[in-house]
């Protein structure tokens, strides 16, 4: 392997931690619960708090990151987000009390997301167009593990060893970030820089607002993350209140659902520079509204394992297929602000969603009608946004 190759190979790795670091803020750790909840005494709601704690964690580590790295570079901003997720870990495993372990897993979480925000515009200042999908598929064939194997990991872990270890365990990860980020290259060059951290954020927000393209894969982006969060908050009772499936079962089915999202990610890869980016993402859009008719409709009338999981890798799909098409349509002009850009997305997506869980609590859990009607809702906001605002601006665009 040639030294270039082994530097892009590097590279990609290096973004592929910076993006798992989400799921390793909360995946490994859900396992040891129970755990937790003894040392501490305390009860299954106040350790359910403590995600809380992570969801307001990622929301001010996505505001505060970008704008940072678009204002310093990414290189040192990247080295502090690795540096407050390793803190952040080490520091819960030596909490004292249930108000530490909250605020210190908060950290974790602003480290975490900051570096998937940094990793973001690094990626937009290597490449654009189809050149950037491509790097994003590559990255995502690696961290699109994450998810799928990180609570696997975490039980099995907590099987051998105490939860303080895990948390260590992901320390260390965290510290192994840190260094490997000092070796990393700066992309972001000293003239592409936007100058004054604070002074300048509110007005490079209002910019990347003005871009109607960008408003438009924003409404896009929020309606397919409010998706996400209907199924993450009902699958559990449709697998074991429907499917009547054991802890076993439902730890494959779940991991098999994030893998169709990894596959999915992959076939738009292929698939938008070829046909179009506007098209795939108005074809994934589509493909996750048929789930949610399915799942109102047929999943209802035949709740079999077969069929239900059919529809939720529908949906699944429609949103992989969407993901790469919407970060490369978003940050396609937005090149000196990609690191605002991707930020003002991240935090927008956990202030809609957060605002929205209270109606998570009122649909249906003794059916799919509740994740069929999430899906049809969202993916029918995305596909009029699509067609309405994104469409109309890129007409005439080079990347379309």
């Amino acid at each position: 392997m040639s030294q270039s190759a082994r530097l892009r190979t590097a590279f990609v790795l290096f973004l592929a931690l910076a993006y798992a670091l989400g799921p390793f803020t909360i995946d490994p750790f859900t396992a040891a619960f129970p755990s937790i909840g003894t040392t501490f005494g305390v009860s299954n709601a106040l350790l359910q708090f403590s995600l809380t704690g992570v969801t307001i964690g990622m929301g001010l580590g996505q505001l505060v990151a970008g704008p940072f790295s678009d204002s310093i570079g990414r290189k040192r901003p990247m080295i502090v987000a690795f540096a407050l997720y390793a803190i952040g870990a080490f520091a819960s495993a030596a909490a004292p009390n249930m108000g530490v372990f909250i605020g210190m897993r908060a950290l974790m979480a602003v480290g975490s997301s900051g570096a998937a925000v940094i990793a973001a515009g690094m990626v937009r200042d290597s490449a654009e167009g189809n050149a950037m999908l491509k790097l994003l598929s590559r990255i995502f064939w690696i961290q699109g593990l994450a998810p799928v194997f990180a609570p696997i990991l975490g039980a099995q872990l907590i099987q051998v060893v105490d939860w303080r270890t895990v948390f260590k365990i992901f320390g260390v990860l965290g510290g192994i970030g840190v260094l490997w980020s000092f070796s990393m290259r700066e992309t972001l060059a000293a003239a592409d820089r936007n100058g004054s951290v604070f002074g300048g954020m509110g007005k490079r927000f209002v910019h990347v607002l003005q871009d109607r393209s960008y408003r438009g894969l924003l409404i896009i982006s929020i309606a397919t993350t409010v998706q996400l969060y209907t199924y993450l908050n009902l699958f559990p009772f449709v697998f074991y209140k429907v499917l009547h499936v054991d802890q076993s079962t439902y730890g494959l089915l779940a991991a098999s659902v994030s893998f169709s999202w990894l596959l999915a990610f992959q076939a738009s890869s292929y698939l938008a520079p070829r046909w179009g980016y506007l098209r795939t993402l108005a074809l994934a859009m589509i493909l996750g509204a048929l789930g949610g008719v399915g799942a109102m409709t047929i999943g209802v009338a035949l709740p079999s394992v077969l069929v239900v999981m059919g529809l939720i890798y529908l949906g699944t799909f429609g949103f992989g297929l969407s993901t790469g098409p919407l970060q490369t349509l978003a940050m396609a002009p937005h090149g000196e602000e990609a690191g605002t850009a991707a930020a003002l997305m991240g935090t927008l997506n956990f202030l809609i969603t957060s605002l929205l869980s209270p109606v998570f609590t009122l649909l249906p859990t003794n059916s799919t009608l509740g994740i069929g009607g999430g899906y049809l809702s969202c993916y029918l906001i995305g596909l009029a946004a699509t067609f309405f605002i994104v469409r109309p601006a890129l007409r005439g665009a080079s990347l379309r």
